[in-house]
């Protein structure tokens, strides 16, 4: 069973395994899973029920932020006692979570995990995931072709607006309309800097 606690990193950095397993946080919302071998496949939102990507997931609970007491009560649910429980992103790894050689799992949300099973084998799953993540389908390829076709809409409304007096927010505000008509959603993470060339800025984001 692979289990999958809330990115603690900014802005979603480090939630691609949980998002790859589940397709659920949108809007940036903390998410959790118990991703077994086999056996439905639970996830974990502030909110629990129906979300707009929870097409294939019937299970997702309410976490209370309580993400280790959370992922006990499903793991004892479906009779874990000495079998492996794959934490991902518990270090980092070749394929996912580079960023994060220290690995980004809550130490408190795992050591509950620990203290309940003592017998099991808790290991890092981070490229277990990672190795298939990184092989893309071509439903994966079509989704990337679209994004960037989104991005560039993104950049031709920059290139549009933006000019000498125009404020940065109206800029944005149009570079996120074409992106919306295009297909895109709300609201991606975008690096950007303004001012002459030459010199030195840091990127504003969101």
């Amino acid at each position: 069973v692979i289990v999958c606690f809330p990115s603690t990193s900014l802005r979603d950095r480090d939630a691609g395994t949980v998002r790859y397993l589940t397709q659920l946080g949108e809007n940036s919302d903390e998410v959790g899973c118990v991703f077994p071998i086999e056996g439905e496949v639970t996830a974990w939102l502030t909110r629990g029920g129906v979300w707009p990507a929870s097409n294939w997931i019937s299970d997702i609970r309410p976490s209370g932020r309580r993400w280790g007491a959370a992922a006990v009560e499903r793991l004892r649910e479906l009779g874990i006692t000495t079998q492996t429980i794959g934490i991902a992103a518990l270090k980092g790894g070749t394929y996912g979570h580079i960023r994060e050689p220290d690995g980004e799992v809550s130490h408190g949300s795992l050591q509950v995990v620990r203290d309940a099973f003592s017998n099991a084998r808790i290991v890092d799953a981070t490229d277990v995931v990672g190795e298939v993540r990184y092989i893309k389908s071509a439903e994966e390829i079509d989704v990337l072709r679209k994004s960037t076709a989104v991005a560039e809409e993104g950049f031709k409304a920059m290139v549009a607006t933006a000019r000498p007096g125009v404020p940065e927010r109206h800029v944005f505000g149009a570079m996120m309309e074409a992106e919306l008509r295009a297909g895109g959603s709300a609201f991606p993470m975008l690096g950007w800097s303004s001012g002459p060339l030459g010199n030195t800025y840091h990127r504003v984001e969101q």
